[in-house]
């Protein structure tokens, strides 16, 4: 039985939840931008990485990732409760607020190691919560 079923099952059990609550949840959406910056990034390849994290939060692994391989930009992504980490109920769909933050790696890996190709970063850091619409500028080259 798929996350979002069981779900379903638990919070309609317990009264909280209607046949239509899991898929139509709401999700973080929105376009990541390039700054000119990160024009590199424009002639493709490597890894697009968006992620949620709990605006209370700066270290630990994200709330939700998504991935996108060979990203065309402007990129548009949704990141939903599906998307979690480590899901656990009822806490599908996501709850809380989040720091939007867009990622692209070059290595196609989220995280730095040695003799890696270099990676771009973009953050909303203003603390969405799920539904919400937002614009990532990948505007920082770290080395």
């Amino acid at each position: 039985m798929s996350r979002a079923l069981m779900m379903l099952a638990f919070m309609t059990a317990i009264g909280s939840a209607s046949a239509g609550d899991v898929q139509d949840a709401p999700c973080v959406t929105g376009v990541v931008r390039l700054a000119p910056v990160a024009s590199e990034v424009a002639d493709g390849g490597g890894t697009l990485f968006v992620h949620l994290r709990d605006v209370s939060s700066r270290s630990g692994p994200p709330s939700a990732v998504i991935t996108i391989t060979s990203p065309s930009y402007p990129q548009s992504f949704s990141v939903c409760g599906d998307d979690q980490m480590i899901p656990a109920m009822p806490s599908d769909p996501l709850l809380g607020r989040y720091r939007v933050i867009a990622r692209h790696s070059f290595s196609g890996k989220p995280m730095v190691e040695e003799g890696w190709t270099g990676r771009f970063d973009g953050e909303d850091g203003n603390g969405v919560a799920a539904g919400a619409v937002v614009e990532i500028l990948v505007d920082e080259k770290l080395e």
